[in-house]
């Protein structure tokens, strides 16, 4: 797999998500029941001091056809949830959160989490860059990404890939 090919891949179909709205995302039927805790992945990654409240009000439950093992930050707040079934191909998910963690720290666990199940992961963390990527292989050998992008007192975390996982 090479690396720009994958980040150019990924990218399209992060933006293809994008495009395809919030189809079974918002409140949809494939969402767990775990309530604010439901995100946590315990003593994993650190989280950085900072302001709560950038973190926004919207705190959706961890999907239930996101791996359970797949990391998220202790104080993830999931603002959109996507699953767009496709015909005969593997179905697209995308989860968007927003976090306080480590960026970098993030990234990592992020890729190690990749490389233990075998998804070929790749990582671009340029140092200074706003944004951290995973490039990994999704269902059917398709291409996925993990963005951690580093905003003004928080990260957005948007993770896209075709399944299941």
């Amino acid at each position: 797999m090479s690396g720009p090919r994958v980040t150019r891949n990924a990218l399209m179909l992060a933006l293809a998500m994008s495009l395809a709205g919030c189809s079974d995302g918002a409140g949809g039927g494939d969402v767990s029941e775990k309530g604010a805790t439901g995100n946590q992945v315990e003593g994993v990654l650190t989280i950085e001091d900072g302001d709560e409240s950038l973190l926004g009000s919207v705190n959706l439950p961890r999907p239930d056809w996101m791996p359970q093992d797949m990391p998220l930050p202790q104080d993830a707040h999931i603002y959109l949830a996507t699953h767009i079934p496709r015909n005969g191909e593997p179905d697209l998910y995308m989860v968007q959160a927003k976090s306080l963690v480590d960026a970098k720290a993030y990234a990592d666990a992020f890729f190690d989490w990749a490389k233990n199940r075998n998804l070929n992961p790749e990582l671009n963390d340029k140092p200074g860059a706003k944004t951290k990527l995973v490039g990994f292989t999704g269902a059917g050998d398709s291409p996925a990404m993990t963005q951690v992008i580093s905003r003004d007192g928080y990260r957005d975390i948007i993770i896209t890939f075709a399944g299941p996982l």
